[in-house]
């Protein structure tokens, strides 16, 4: 049985590079992190591989990692101490790419999380691809950032029809269990 999602706005896009050979670029708040590395969630591996295999580029910024680090340092539950620890190892700069922190964005968009807005501000700034996140605050500016090219989705609404990309599925069926590798 299929993942479907349906979109009324444009169709997703698929993380393929672009005709430039620049490769597409994303935005992961912390829990969308979780969702692919610790929490290692089905909607999430597929975004999680694209990353590793360096066909999708996640940028980030120091706030941005300073607060999965924060997230990372608190105990989550018995059930993920193992990972947790394992996952708190992980030299983020690998996967992500740091870049400076944008100026607020000059629309004057405002999350209703102020905690959240750093994303939407890079994101924007960045023309990223996708602001890829689970929480409501940033979900519900998706029709307002679609009109400028930004899709705001959930790890489960980023992940691409397999008709849309022969290579993603490959990849994904390829791929051997996910395991934590630490830098």
């Amino acid at each position: 049985m299929g993942l479907q999602v349906t979109r009324k706005a444009r169709p997703l896009k698929t993380p393929t590079p672009a005709a430039s050979g620049a490769l597409p670029v994303a935005v992961l708040d912390t829990n969308a992190v979780l969702d692919a590395w610790l929490f290692e969630a089905p909607a999430a591996r597929a975004l999680r591989l694209v990353i590793e295999s360096s066909r999708l580029r996640w940028e980030a910024t120091e706030p941005m990692l300073n607060e999965l680090a924060s997230v990372l340092a608190r105990p989550i539950g018995h059930r993920w101490e193992g990972r947790r620890e394992a996952v708190r190892a992980i030299d983020w700069q690998r996967w992500a790419r740091l870049v400076p922190i944008p100026p607020p964005c000059a629309a004057g968009w405002r999350c209703a999380d102020p905690d959240d807005q750093k994303f939407l501000d890079l994101a924007l700034h960045a023309r990223a691809d996708w602001l890829i996140s689970r929480d409501w605050a940033l979900l519900r500016l998706r029709r307002r950032a679609s009109a400028v090219g930004v899709c705001i989705v959930g790890p489960e609404g980023w992940l691409a029809p397999p008709e849309r990309d022969a290579d993603l599925p490959n990849l994904i069926d390829a791929a051997p269990p996910t395991g934590l590798v630490a830098s």
